[in-house]
């Protein structure tokens, strides 16, 4: 066990193996790093104009509003079909108000 010692091998087998461990952690490591200045690159880029990001914000609470707005609809309706839910805890008036708000706050938001 210890003759490999004796002749100096063993501590170059020893050396040889740190080696090739430092040279793939260095390898592992320079592409991590450069995969961060290549996420950094790409999230530094500006990938939108203002314009559009307007219109997509304009387009964005158009199709919100109208959402609720049909939801509101729909609820009305349910209300003429059935008058017992107004009433209900879950699908009463109180509900709505809260569906409504929350919806007026999201609109208020985006614009």
């Amino acid at each position: 066990m210890y003759t490999l010692d004796i002749l100096g091998i063993g501590n170059s087998i020893r050396e040889a193996g740190r080696t090739i461990a430092l040279a793939l952690f260095d390898t592992l490591l320079r592409l991590i790093a450069a995969l961060y200045d290549l996420f950094n690159m790409i999230a530094s880029h500006r990938l939108f104009d203002d314009n559009v990001i307007q219109t997509i914000y304009t387009r964005v609470g158009l199709v919100l509003g109208l959402f609720m707005v049909f939801r509101l609809t729909f609820s009305a309706i349910e209300y003429l079909i059935n008058p017992d839910n107004i009433t209900d805890k879950q699908k009463g008036i109180g509900n709505i108000i809260k569906k409504e708000s929350a919806e007026s706050l999201i609109n208020s938001t985006l614009s």
